[in-house]
């Protein structure tokens, strides 16, 4: 069976992404003293990078990132970058969904117009 290039360049971007994602998970992870919600808040925002998850995960990035600086900030700690981090992730993501969803429904409209 003969893949085209739009599926082979799909399945690239799978594994690349994967490989990715699990280097991230182990560079996050390895350190033990970071903050819990801060190392949650980075690797949501960065599972908010996939198409499908990211109108549920770019604000729960948002919501966990906030909630980490403020509890670091109340007792310091490390983890204040990713939960920045995933702040910033979450609200692009976010923003890019947003302006994407209705570039695509006004496409869709002026389709059927």
């Amino acid at each position: 069976m003969a893949f085209t290039s739009i599926e082979i360049s799909i399945i690239v971007f799978a594994i690349v992404y994967l490989l990715s994602f699990l280097v991230a998970l182990f560079l996050v992870l390895r350190r033990k003293d970071t903050h819990p919600l801060a190392k949650a808040a980075f690797l949501i925002a960065y599972l908010g990078l996939v198409p499908a998850l990211n109108y549920v995960t770019a604000p729960l990035a948002i919501l966990l990132g906030r909630s980490a600086q403020k509890d670091i900030k109340e007792h310091p700690r490390p983890g204040n970058s990713l939960a920045v981090a995933a702040v910033y992730i979450g609200a692009v993501v976010l923003a890019v969904s947003i302006i994407g969803g209705i570039v695509f429904y006004l496409r869709s409209v002026k389709m059927f117009i």
